[in-house]
């Protein structure tokens, strides 16, 4: 998120990767809806905006089962197609606390853009991305973003993504890159660069690092 003015204030957020929002889980004896656990502790927790990725919409009837579901916990849900049952993204939103949708675009598949606004008509843009596990395809998708930037500029703008990037290999994969790692250095020097000219921070450093324990942060530390 970045810290641009106006500030709206306190409220919270949530990034989750749904892997199918009608997608049905296990509760006990039965089986409800992905989307129907997430809005229930979205609810309990106050939690105002929510950023979706791979929803797995495929057609109008699946799109109207989820809607049903979130207007229900009073939220709006935004959401791209995807014809072939994977990816997209989705954005969905309190609609008290937020009862204005002002704009909103699909930059690529899987990054969808909201800009909401809340009682007293100060906006947020709530970006809701699901980066690309190949290095090649997700440097293309920063590319992409980075193009847009110039859309943001002097709006508050919060980031809820799926990065598929490691955050510092060591700990995060059993074979980690070295700095020469080619697609993958390639890939997190475009992102570095657009979460910079974007003037967003990454609230990893925030909760897991800065307690002293661990030293100087790695160069792979992304924001």
């Amino acid at each position: 998120m970045n810290s641009s003015i106006p500030y709206v204030g306190q409220f919270s957020a949530l990034s989750l990767n749904l892997d199918g929002i009608n997608t049905l889980i296990p509760r006990g004896a039965f089986k409800v809806k992905r989307c129907s656990v997430v809005l229930t502790y979205a609810v309990a927790t106050e939690v105002s905006v929510l950023g979706l990725q791979e929803p797995h919409v495929r057609t109008d009837e699946h799109l109207a089962t989820a809607s049903s579901i979130f207007v229900k916990k009073g939220f709006n849900l935004l959401t791209n197609f995807s014809p072939q049952g994977n990816g997209g993204a989705a954005v969905a939103w309190n609609t008290t606390k937020w009862p204005k949708l002002v704009l909103s675009f699909a930059i690529e598949p899987r990054i969808i853009m909201a800009e909401l606004a809340n009682p007293d008509g100060q906006t947020i843009v709530v970006l809701s991305c699901h980066f690309s596990h190949v290095p090649s395809l997700r440097k293309a998708q920063w590319a992409k973003l980075h193009k847009v930037r110039r859309l943001f500029q002097g709006k508050q703008v919060l980031m809820l993504a799926d990065h598929n990037s490691l955050v510092v290999p060591q700990r995060d994969s059993d074979n980690p890159p070295t700095e020469d790692g080619g697609d993958i250095t390639n890939a997190r020097d475009v992102e570095l660069q657009v979460l910079g000219d974007m003037g967003l921070s990454d609230t990893w450093e925030y909760v897991h690092w800065g307690d002293g324990t661990d030293g100087d942060p790695p160069p792979w530390l992304y924001a």
